[in-house]
């Protein structure tokens, strides 16, 4: 398995954001922007996490992780979420979930690449000099 991490989200931008700031410490990303791509790229056993928008505008977030996980049972997944709308359900489904694998609307990619790295366990440190990034593993 490579270090291949999927994007799930509706929006362009954030997705443009994540993927942006996983590249630079070394990950391949897929985007998928709708179920449908999602279907056509997700296989078990092919990515180590993957970043889900509970709220894609085709499908209830949700259920769609549970597809995920009939699919695909040990892969890492992050959500992302506005707060406003889905803390009750996300409490109630996930009582004893560490809360560091969801993520609130707007992102703060600074965050979110820390709580991946973290997860993921690799220690990895990004240092930059001269405007040039480096990488310790």
């Amino acid at each position: 398995m490579q270090n291949k991490i999927l994007i799930v989200e509706d929006q362009s931008k954030t997705t443009d954001i994540i993927s942006t700031h996983l590249e630079e410490y070394g990950y391949i990303t897929e985007i998928c922007h709708d179920t449908d791509e999602l279907f056509s790229k997700f296989k078990a056993g092919a990515y180590i996490l993957m970043i889900l928008d509970l709220e894609l505008s085709n499908t209830d977030g949700l259920s769609l992780y549970r597809k995920i996980r009939e699919m695909d049972n040990n892969i890492v997944i992050f959500f992302l979420f506005e707060a406003r709308r889905h803390c009750h359900e996300i409490f109630t489904l996930f009582p004893i979930w560490s809360f560091s694998n969801f993520f609130y609307k707007p992102i703060i990619a600074r965050e979110l690449i820390q709580h991946v790295l973290h997860s993921l366990d690799l220690g990895v440190e990004k240092t930059e000099s001269n405007g040039r990034a480096s990488y310790s593993y």
